[in-house]
């Protein structure tokens, strides 16, 4: 099991489904011990467990206070904070030009107004500082449907260095499984949190210390698995179904 895979178990309501955009944001971002990270629209700290350990400094912001006061409950550095903020709208002071790394990880999808989104996010960032933004495109499966042409759009907004990569997420193992429980459970599609399975499962229960034993147990073979059903991600041009960008404040 890679160190990744390890680190990536770190957090009590780990999405196997997306290891691999998380693994790829994590290879983007280049974290170093002193980076002071933002997490926007961070839900209940997937990134956060992830790679909290790694940075000086990492918080998370979102709009569901539900997810917001589990991590206050939840996370075990000291280096963490985290608040309820609506990154769509004015950032507050304290927040403006002090983040050396943000992360937006399958959220502009869910906002109104993705461009004051992107707005946020860029004036969180220090000098020299770099985003990595990432949600997808042209699927209905997901949040809002953005198309390639949105995200376009959105780049074209940006008043610094960027980069723009669209890729294809292949079907593999891990996202047959996570469909089916989503269909099953009405796992993701919902903007009530409270309403969600990982809620349910990991915030409400989050006490339960045999249930959650099960989970990490359940966790672990799949992680194993899916190293043989291969990395889902690809840049292409054609037919994207994700769009990332990257942003430096050089």
């Amino acid at each position: 099991m890679e160190e990744s895979e390890i680190k990536f178990l770190r957090s009590p309501a780990t999405n196997l489904y997306g290891y691999p955009v998380f693994r790829y944001v994590l290879q983007c971002l280049e974290l170093h011990p002193e980076d002071r990270v933002l997490d926007a629209g961070c839900g209940i700290g997937i990134m956060d467990f992830t790679a909290g350990k790694e940075v000086k400094k990492i918080t998370g912001i979102d709009i569901s206070e539900p997810a917001v006061n589990f991590l206050k409950r939840k996370y075990p550095g000291k280096n963490g904070n985290f608040h309820a903020v609506n990154i769509t709208e004015e950032i507050p002071e304290e927040l403006k030009g002090q983040f050396d790394k943000v992360v937006c990880i399958d959220v502009l999808e869910h906002v109104k107004g993705p461009d004051k989104a992107m707005r946020f996010i860029i004036k969180a960032m220090a000098e020299k500082g770099m985003s990595v933004i990432t949600f997808p495109i042209n699927t209905v499966n997901h949040g809002n449907t953005l198309t390639r042409e949105d995200a376009e759009k959105l780049a074209a907004q940006i008043p610094l260095q960027y980069e723009i990569i669209f890729l294809e997420e292949k079907d593999n193992f891990l996202s047959y499984i996570f469909r089916m429980v989503r269909k099953l459970f009405k796992a993701y599609n919902t903007d009530n949190f409270e309403e969600t399975l990982s809620y349910k499962v990991f915030v409400k229960y989050a006490g339960n210390i045999p249930l959650q034993f099960f989970l990490l147990i359940l966790r672990l073979p799949l992680v194993i698995l899916s190293k043989f059903t291969g990395n889902n991600l690809r840049k292409t041009q054609n037919n994207p179904t994700r769009c990332t960008i990257i942003i430096k404040n050089t």
